[in-house]
């Protein structure tokens, strides 16, 4: 009985994969017109689908676009044209209780509290301040 469960379990987590795989790739096209430009910057945040943040990167234009996304306190800073590990330290350093780290194309972010999309709009835009001064 538990193996049946286990085996239905995999097989539904196969396919919800599948789907939001498939439905990232249609929706990824709008998504990009959502761009806030901010001091030559074209910042994407995603911050619904928690099914969907870690597959996005994937069909996102990374050589046009800075992308956050994640979902509840755990973000990934995504990008071929900007430095992500200098984004991420300038927050860091601004903000002691937010933690995060990674390389120049891709970092992770573990916030201190939830925020809304507007707050992480401010999160990056102090990121990008403090790395052009």
């Amino acid at each position: 009985m538990l193996d049946k469960s286990l085996t239905e379990k995999s097989k539904i987590s196969t396919e919800l994969k599948s789907l939001s795989m498939k439905y990232a790739e249609l929706m990824v096209k709008d998504f990009e017109k959502t761009f806030i430009e901010y001091k030559e910057h074209k910042i994407l945040i995603y911050n619904e689908d928690e099914n969907l943040v870690n597959i996005l990167p994937r069909f996102v234009n990374l050589d046009k676009f800075l992308l956050l996304s994640g979902h509840d306190k755990n973000y990934s800073l995504n990008s071929n044209i900007y430095d992500c590990k200098a984004i991420i330290s300038n927050i860091t350093k601004s903000f002691p209780t937010i933690k995060g780290g990674g390389g120049k194309n891709k970092g992770n972010i573990k916030l201190d509290k939830t925020y809304n999309k507007d707050e992480l709009v401010e999160l990056i835009k102090k990121g990008i301040d403090n790395n052009n001064e």
